[in-house]
């Protein structure tokens, strides 16, 4: 078998070892005896990795920061208690205390699982155990079998958020990419329901068919000799999803820097382009500790959604691109293509951002995450639906206004639009789209 990159060798060590191996080390209640001797519950909640009970926790109901801050560790003060005494004119400062939070700190802080036990006790025992070769459900069978079996029709919002049934949904996710690519079709399938946040970034992988010793391929691309496009990355990364405390810290800076010169010196044929940085971001947060699956995701995304558009002259690409998605909206809403055409707002104006970012420069990551979920179970025509389908959306306000007021509508898109509703109008569109829009006349050969 190929080293790919769920293999046991490459990916597991990253998720972390087992809670029961680490249960005094990371301060959960509890010790290594105390799981021997616990119910099958425990045992079998012991059993999971360290960064799936934790996650679960928090579902939960645990809170880090108030534990923290109970236990004193996390204080706060006043902000006048925090100005030095006095300040010279070359910056430095005197008489002002060190905060706590930049020094080493090992103390250990006991965290209670006991809610979590409770939250999950109804959990039969095979849950931890799907069986792969068993079709007849994706949701095992225990004593609130009926109620997950409910928890599948109900708001995706609530399913993230529901604690039995992410754990069913993680395990199952686990055992299927271990075994990936031999149940490529099983995660396909499964993601069609959804996919649990937590393993989202290798879901996506695996929907995106990284396969092979990515790290080796990563480490060995130069990221350091200075390259002309250096100057405008430092200038677009200060700017994007800067409102995300992972993306907008020193080290997710450097990450970005890396992966994105990885990305252009690897790809000699094709350029950077504005917008690059935010077609990144969605895989560098979710890989924040993988920046070789960040970089083995952005290149296999790229060809298959936005083929040519990073060559040097796109102008033709762009132009067929807008064409095609001229004519979708023509097919599904003629009176709104009449109407934008009439009053001068055409595609030109509004969705070569979308395009070119495949939205990203659009709505914040937490709508990505949902909408790339369902794009990338489609295929390279799938983003033309995503336009349509906004543009459905926002079809009322659209037909009463004239150009200036759609103008000031599309400055402030993601406020008035549902990613849930999109996500609905996305499926209804896919069914009715003919055969004309499934394809590009600039698209890449299927590998055969």
């Amino acid at each position: 078998m190929d080293k790919g990159y769920i293999s046991d060798d490459h990916i597991i060590p990253c998720r972390g070892p087992h809670v029961s191996s680490l249960m005094l080390s990371v301060g959960f209640n509890g010790t290594q005896e105390s799981l021997e001797n616990s119910d099958d519950d425990e045992e079998y909640l012991g059993e999971r990795a360290i960064d799936e009970v934790y996650h679960l926790w928090c579902l939960a109901g645990g809170d880090l920061e108030k534990e923290l801050t109970n236990k004193e560790i996390i204080q706060s003060k006043p902000p006048v208690c925090t100005l030095p005494n006095f300040l010279l004119e070359d910056g430095e400062s005197f008489g002002q205390g060190r905060d706590r939070s930049f020094l080493l700190d090992d103390t250990t802080v006991t965290l209670s699982l006991c809610q979590l036990k409770n939250r999950l006790k109804d959990v039969a025992g095979e849950a931890y155990y799907p069986l792969l070769e068993d079709e007849q459900s994706s949701l095992s069978q225990s004593n609130s079998s009926n109620e997950l079996s409910c928890t599948v029709t109900l708001p995706l919002i609530i399913r993230e958020r529901d604690t039995e049934y992410q754990l069913i949904r993680i395990i199952l996710f686990d055992r299927l990419l271990k075994a990936y690519p031999y149940k490529k079709n099983l995660v396909w399938k499964e993601a069609r329901v959804d996919i649990p946040p937590l393993i989202r970034g290798l879901a996506w992988a695996a929907l995106l068919g990284v396969e092979g010793d990515i790290q080796a391929k990563y480490d060995s691309i130069d990221k350091d000799t200075p390259i002309p496009t250096d100057r405008q990355i430092e200038v677009d990364i200060p700017r994007c999803h800067q409102y995300d405390e992972l993306l907008s810290s020193p080290q997710g800076h450097r990450k970005f820097r890396r992966v994105l010169k990885a990305w252009v010196v690897s790809h000699p044929d094709l350029v950077y382009w504005q917008g690059l940085d935010s077609l990144c971001a969605p895989f560098l947060w979710l890989n924040f500790n993988n920046e070789a699956l960040a970089y083995a995701c952005m290149s296999a995304f790229i060809p298959k959604y936005l083929y040519n558009f990073f060559l040097k002259d796109n102008s033709h690409v762009i132009q067929e691109y807008l064409t095609v998605f001229s004519q979708m909206i023509a097919f599904h809403d003629p009176e709104l293509s009449n109407h934008l055409n009439e009053i001068g707002f055409i595609p030109d104006l509004y969705a070569i951002p979308w395009f070119l970012t495949m939205f990203t420069h659009v709505f914040p990551l937490h709508k990505i995450f949902h909408l790339w979920d369902t794009l990338l179970l489609g295929n390279s025509s799938f983003p033309f639906c995503i336009g349509v389908a906004i543009l459905q959306q926002l079809r009322d306000r659209l037909l009463a206004n004239g150009f200036n007021e759609c103008i000031l509508l599309f400055s402030d898109l993601p406020v008035h639009l549902a990613v849930l509703l999109l996500l609905f109008q996305l499926f209804c569109l896919r069914l009715w789209n003919p055969d004309l829009f499934t394809g590009r006349a600039t698209c890449p050969r299927p590998i055969i």
